[in-house]
């Protein structure tokens, strides 16, 4: 079981969803970590953040077509099994120490 699920929502901005996943990269490493990532972006950015979020570890990709970000957010929480969820936004980073 996952202790901590990190749930970001993104579309159509890949940097800002790369800083995200390269800020989350430590945490990700402890067992029962993951992200999950729900992107509603447009197909040339979603193919690009797919193939981001296949080469990291523990990390989960969603596509959603775009129906707002509360429907993003709840179909994050429905997938999350873990004790804790954190919804940490595409282009918000967590802080390095």
């Amino acid at each position: 079981m996952n202790i901590l699920d990190i749930i970001t929502v993104t579309k159509d901005d890949l940097d800002g969803v790369t800083s995200t996943i390269k800020s989350t990269g430590k945490m990700r490493s402890a067992p029962g970590v993951r992200h999950i990532i729900v992107d509603s972006s447009d197909d040339g950015t979603t193919e690009k953040v797919k193939r981001l979020a296949s080469i990291q570890q523990n990390i989960d990709y969603i596509r959603q077509a775009p129906s707002g970000i509360s429907a993003a957010f709840n179909l994050g929480l429905s997938l999350s099994k873990a004790e804790w969820v954190w919804f940490l936004n595409g282009g918000d980073e967590v802080h390095p120490d």
